[in-house]
């Protein structure tokens, strides 16, 4: 394993130098993943943010990396969404 790879057992445990590796990996990404769907870079890093935070909080077993990164994108995927949604409902009570 070398010191960019984050072992699921890390993950697991909540170990602090996991998540500054998940975070070091997957961070500018996942703010351009979402850029492209939200179009500006303040809601991108509040979903990545969020995103992160929610690998923290409901500890996810993953089986391999892939699914590691299949979970994050999917996950900040769910949060543009429900962004967008959320200014589409906006602006129709704002008309």
């Amino acid at each position: 394993m070398t010191n960019n790879e984050i072992s699921i057992e890390q993950i697991n445990k909540l170990d602090a130098a996991a998540f500054r590796l998940l975070y070091k990996n997957y961070y500018k990404a996942l703010v351009c993943y979402a850029i492209t769907i939200v179009g500006d870079s303040e809601s991108a890093e509040d979903i990545v943010q969020d995103t992160l935070l929610a690998m923290l909080e409901r500890q996810p077993v993953f089986i391999s990396e892939s699914g590691r990164k299949a979970w994050l994108f999917k996950v900040a995927s769910n949060k543009c969404k429900n962004i967008l949604a959320h200014r589409a409902r906006k602006k129709m009570v704002m008309i």
